[in-house]
């Protein structure tokens, strides 16, 4: 039986189209490192994809040019040096990469809930392990709004799986809230409620390092089976 699964992966690579080179040098390093991308997470959202044999999504263009993941209001949706740049520059990069991939996003879930009656979204992404001088203790963390009740559901049948796969500490709602803006919310808030349900995994990056990252996939992929249960009984 298909599960109502969705996986998406916002920040899924640091690619540049061919309009917005010009920005590459003033990027300069940057563009390499985790404020150009989620470094090394594609091969999780895919390995989680098809352990649940589900529909995915990724966004491969760097943060950089647009973050698809923030608001049209968000400080954050345009990189600092994107902010100053013409504003025709910042109309392409709304145009062609932050519409179209939330369009297609919402077109998935509406889909799913058409189909299954609901959609259960795993948005997958990776943070640094260190911000602002400060080392991050969890290897991964779960990421969901606690006022509901699927979403707690679903976060506490996977934690203890997902803590043994990466033997280490798996939090809720850390390094990040579940309910900061990002396209689980605008989607919490365009769905009604209980036919739409957002968990979101956050993965340590030196867990996914090029050596890494494909047996880190792998073990996450592994720990799923306490959280399909869970969708099962939903």
């Amino acid at each position: 039986m298909q599960l109502p699964v969705l996986v998406s992966c916002e920040h899924a690579g640091n690619r540049v189209p061919a309009s917005f080179r010009r920005m590459i040098s003033v990027w300069g390093g940057r563009l390499d490192t985790h404020e150009g991308w989620d470094i090394g997470i594609r091969p999780v959202a895919a390995a989680l994809a098809g352990r649940f044999q589900a529909p995915a999504i990724y966004n491969d263009i760097s943060r950089l040019v647009i973050d698809v993941n923030r608001s049209l209001t968000s400080p954050t949706l345009f990189s600092r040096e994107m902010k100053h740049a013409a504003p025709e520059l910042k109309r392409t990069a709304r145009a062609t990469i932050y519409e179209p991939y939330r369009d297609r996003l919402h077109h998935m879930v509406s889909t799913t809930i058409d189909r299954q009656g609901f959609c259960i979204h795993l948005s997958i992404h990776s943070f640094t392990p260190v911000w602002k001088g400060r080392k991050r203790p969890m290897s991964a963390g779960l990421l969901f709004d606690p006022r509901d009740e699927e979403a707690v559901t679903l976060a506490n049948a996977w934690r203890p799986s997902l803590r043994a796969a990466l033997d280490g500490l798996v939090y809720f709602n850390r390094p990040y809230r579940g309910t900061s803006d990002g396209v689980t919310r605008w989607l919490y808030r365009t769905f009604p409620a209980g036919v739409y349900v957002p968990l979101e995994l956050e993965v340590r990056q030196d867990l996914l390092t090029p050596e890494r990252r494909g047996r880190t996939a792998a073990w996450i992929a592994r720990s799923c089976s306490p959280l399909i249960s869970a969708i099962s009984a939903l």
